[in-house]
């Protein structure tokens, strides 16, 4: 996997993803890449992505809702693509809300680019 430089705050040192890991009650495992990861969040309004700039090692994005939620999580993959963010075999991890009979649910997937 090709590193990336980016911006101090764009970018997660594993020592804190394991801490976060220690926190939740898992054990520590091995985490792929350079030990970084930078989150991508996607808001569907300026005032939500203006805030999460805020947060440490988020990088927002404006996306229109869609009613499909696969449809927006391929927008998403396409419009990191287009701002040069993601590449080809690089894994991915998807976390959203979709809507389902009780209210919502929290769903996580594991992807690659193709």
């Amino acid at each position: 996997m090709k590193q990336r430089a980016g911006r101090p705050q764009d970018l997660l040192d594993i020592a804190e993803l394991r801490n976060i890991q220690k926190r939740l009650g898992y054990k520590s495992a091995p985490l792929p890449g350079a030990g970084r990861a930078i989150i991508y969040a996607f808001a569907i309004t300026d005032i939500v992505r203006r805030r999460l700039w805020l947060s440490r090692s988020v990088v927002p994005f404006t996306l229109d809702l869609t009613e499909e939620p696969e449809q927006a999580v391929l927008h998403a993959l396409e419009l990191l693509k287009a701002h040069d963010r993601l590449e080809s075999g690089e894994p991915v991890v998807i976390v959203a809300n979709v809507t389902t009979s009780n209210g919502y649910s929290n769903a996580i997937q594991v992807r690659t680019i193709e």
